[in-house]
């Protein structure tokens, strides 16, 4: 870009039938982007508030673009808009995307899911099908369809092309886990030395527990709600007079995934199953250290309380987005794979709750001489259930507010 080339931001009012400005245009230094606009009488139907980032010499320059209504003329290309607004038909308006795909080729797993706003996306780490991880991006696009074309289409991987801000998040091995959370439970056994044995076995548990069970709960409740969604979307297309309904159910699992925030949620503590566990886990015959049983204890438990109570929460929070975008009703007199759709609905819930609990409970405990044979290696116990958390926490991000006649935010 050239010396003499500088950022601004256009906005102004335009009127989308004629093509032309309402008032003058405000310019203003550096690429912005608005949250909200406010005007001290209501914009009229044919009018709509537009923004657009230009490179100019000065302010004057920067005014004089035609950017800000260049698709709106006559013969136009609607496709060839550059101008962000926040309602209307007409410009680009802010998205949010979220897929699964494949580690290696970054190639989606069903359908990606588009929900409009530019939401703080979560950052969990995904564990769902090995080999996947999952991706998430903001973007500014015409509607759903184009915010997923910018970002991933079923035949091409992620690009960074276009008007987007991507964030993927690698996927996190289950089977690390205790090979992670052994040094933290070595530190803190060693840390509260001289305390009697079973309330320095709880206080090690309990610090495993209260470091995995977060992340679990947020990969649980992430893969639930990517399960959902592709399989509504692939319902959709084989049955084409349950569109609408499973419609509402994708975009309520994709809300679902971005409104959960990354720091979200708080361990419960760990539970007398687990507790009792640990300090057995202390005594037990075996070559491994105690801090290391207690750990594997903590971390096996604290997952499996975790994974179920995040699937859990995201199957209830879809389903209640499912009912408020009133898809419930959408589904009277509709059948899904020869199914009444409300009923196929719940059977497809309960089916992800399943899976979770399947994979959480896939490894059987081992016995003590099992045990005195390894070194370190993670098992499953006997299934615990923490407690299940109210909905996933919206995050909310700020944005500047210039000041004008008519403000925006």
């Amino acid at each position: 870009m050239s010396d003499d080339l500088h950022p601004y931001t256009v906005s102004a009012v335009v009127n989308t039938v004629t093509g032309e400005l309402v008032g003058t245009p405000v310019v203003r230094a550096g690429h912005e982007d608005y949250d909200g606009f406010d005007s001290v009488e209501p914009l009229a139907a044919t009018e709509q508030f537009r923004w657009v980032h230009v490179w100019a010499r000065d302010r004057a320059s920067a005014a004089a673009t035609d950017a800000l209504t260049a698709d709106l003329r006559p013969g136009a290309d609607p496709n060839t808009t550059v101008a962000r607004t926040l309602t209307g038909d007409a410009g680009l308006k802010p998205y949010s995307v979220a897929a699964v795909v494949r580690t290696r080729t970054s190639r989606p797993i069903g359908q990606p899911v588009a929900v409009e706003g530019h939401h703080v996306l979560a950052g969990a780490a995904f564990v769902g099908r090995r080999g996947t991880r999952a991706y998430t991006a903001k973007v500014w696009a015409r509607d759903e369809a184009d915010a997923i074309a910018q970002v991933l289409t079923t035949n091409s991987s992620p690009h960074r092309a276009g008007r987007h801000e991507a964030a993927a998040t690698a996927r996190a091995d289950p089977g690390n886990v205790v090979a992670l959370e052994a040094a933290v439970a070595q530190r803190q056994w060693e840390r509260l030395a001289g305390m009697p044995a079973p309330a320095r076995a709880l206080l090690v548990a309990d610090t495993v527990w209260s470091r995995v069970y977060p992340p679990a709960y947020r990969a649980a409740y992430t893969a639930a709600a990517s399960r959902i969604a592709a399989a509504a979307t692939e319902a959709a297309a084989s049955n084409p007079g349950g569109w609408l309904t499973l419609h509402q159910l994708t975009a309520s699992a994709g809300e679902a995934i971005i409104r959960l925030a990354p720091g979200y949620p708080d361990a419960p503590p760990a539970d007398q199953r687990t507790v009792a566990a640990a300090q057995a886990a202390v005594t037990a015959p075996g070559q491994q250290t105690p801090w290391r049983r207690i750990a594997e204890v903590a971390a096996t438990s604290s997952r499996t309380a975790g994974m179920q109570a995040g699937s859990l929460t995201a199957t209830a929070d879809i389903l209640a987005g499912w009912r408020g975008r009133s898809g419930h009703a959408m589904a009277d007199g509709i059948t899904v794979d020869s199914k009444p759709a409300r009923a196929w609905v719940n059977e497809l819930l309960a089916a992800v709750n399943r899976e979770t609990a399947g994979r959480v409970a896939v490894v059987p405990a081992r016995t003590a001489a099992q045990r005195a044979r390894e070194d370190q290696a993670p098992g499953v116990s006997s299934s615990t259930v923490g407690s299940v958390s109210g909905r996933a926490q919206p995050a909310q991000s700020p944005a500047p507010a210039p000041t004008t006649t008519r403000r925006t935010r």
